[in-house]
């Protein structure tokens, strides 16, 4: 590592590439979790009938019951998050690399999330 003039230590090269090449694994997750709930969804809309519990309260059980095709708003939403996270983290001007592997890791978590209240809110139906 090398100092620069204000005293902070500048990441070497391979240390940067590890960062991008962690960072891409991550999104790749999250690509796939995405996909996985939108088979989810769409096998459970195959199997059921045209209304479906849309949101589950453990106070008073199914809050909310609606038509099936709004079952896709769940990874549609996830989808939406991890496009505007991928496109922050593109648009990173700063040296700080950490800062794409962050981004990269959180859009995994929104993704396993919207996978984990899919499977939870199939389990209702």
């Amino acid at each position: 590592m090398t100092e620069t003039n204000f005293g902070y230590a500048e990441q070497t090269l391979p240390a940067q590439r590890a960062y991008k090449k962690l960072a891409n694994y991550l999104w790749m997750t999250a690509g796939l979790l995405f996909i996985l709930s939108l088979v989810a969804v769409y096998f459970k809309i195959s199997g059921s009938g045209e209304v479906v519990a849309l949101r589950y309260n453990i106070i008073v059980g199914v809050s909310k019951v609606g038509d099936k095709s709004l079952l896709y708003r769940l990874p549609a939403t996830s989808l939406m998050l991890s496009v505007v996270n991928f496109l922050l983290s593109r648009f990173n001007k700063t040296e700080q690399k950490i800062l794409y592997l962050l981004s990269a890791m959180v859009t995994v978590a929104i993704n396993l999330f919207m996978l984990l209240a899919i499977i939870f809110l199939f389990r209702v139906n």
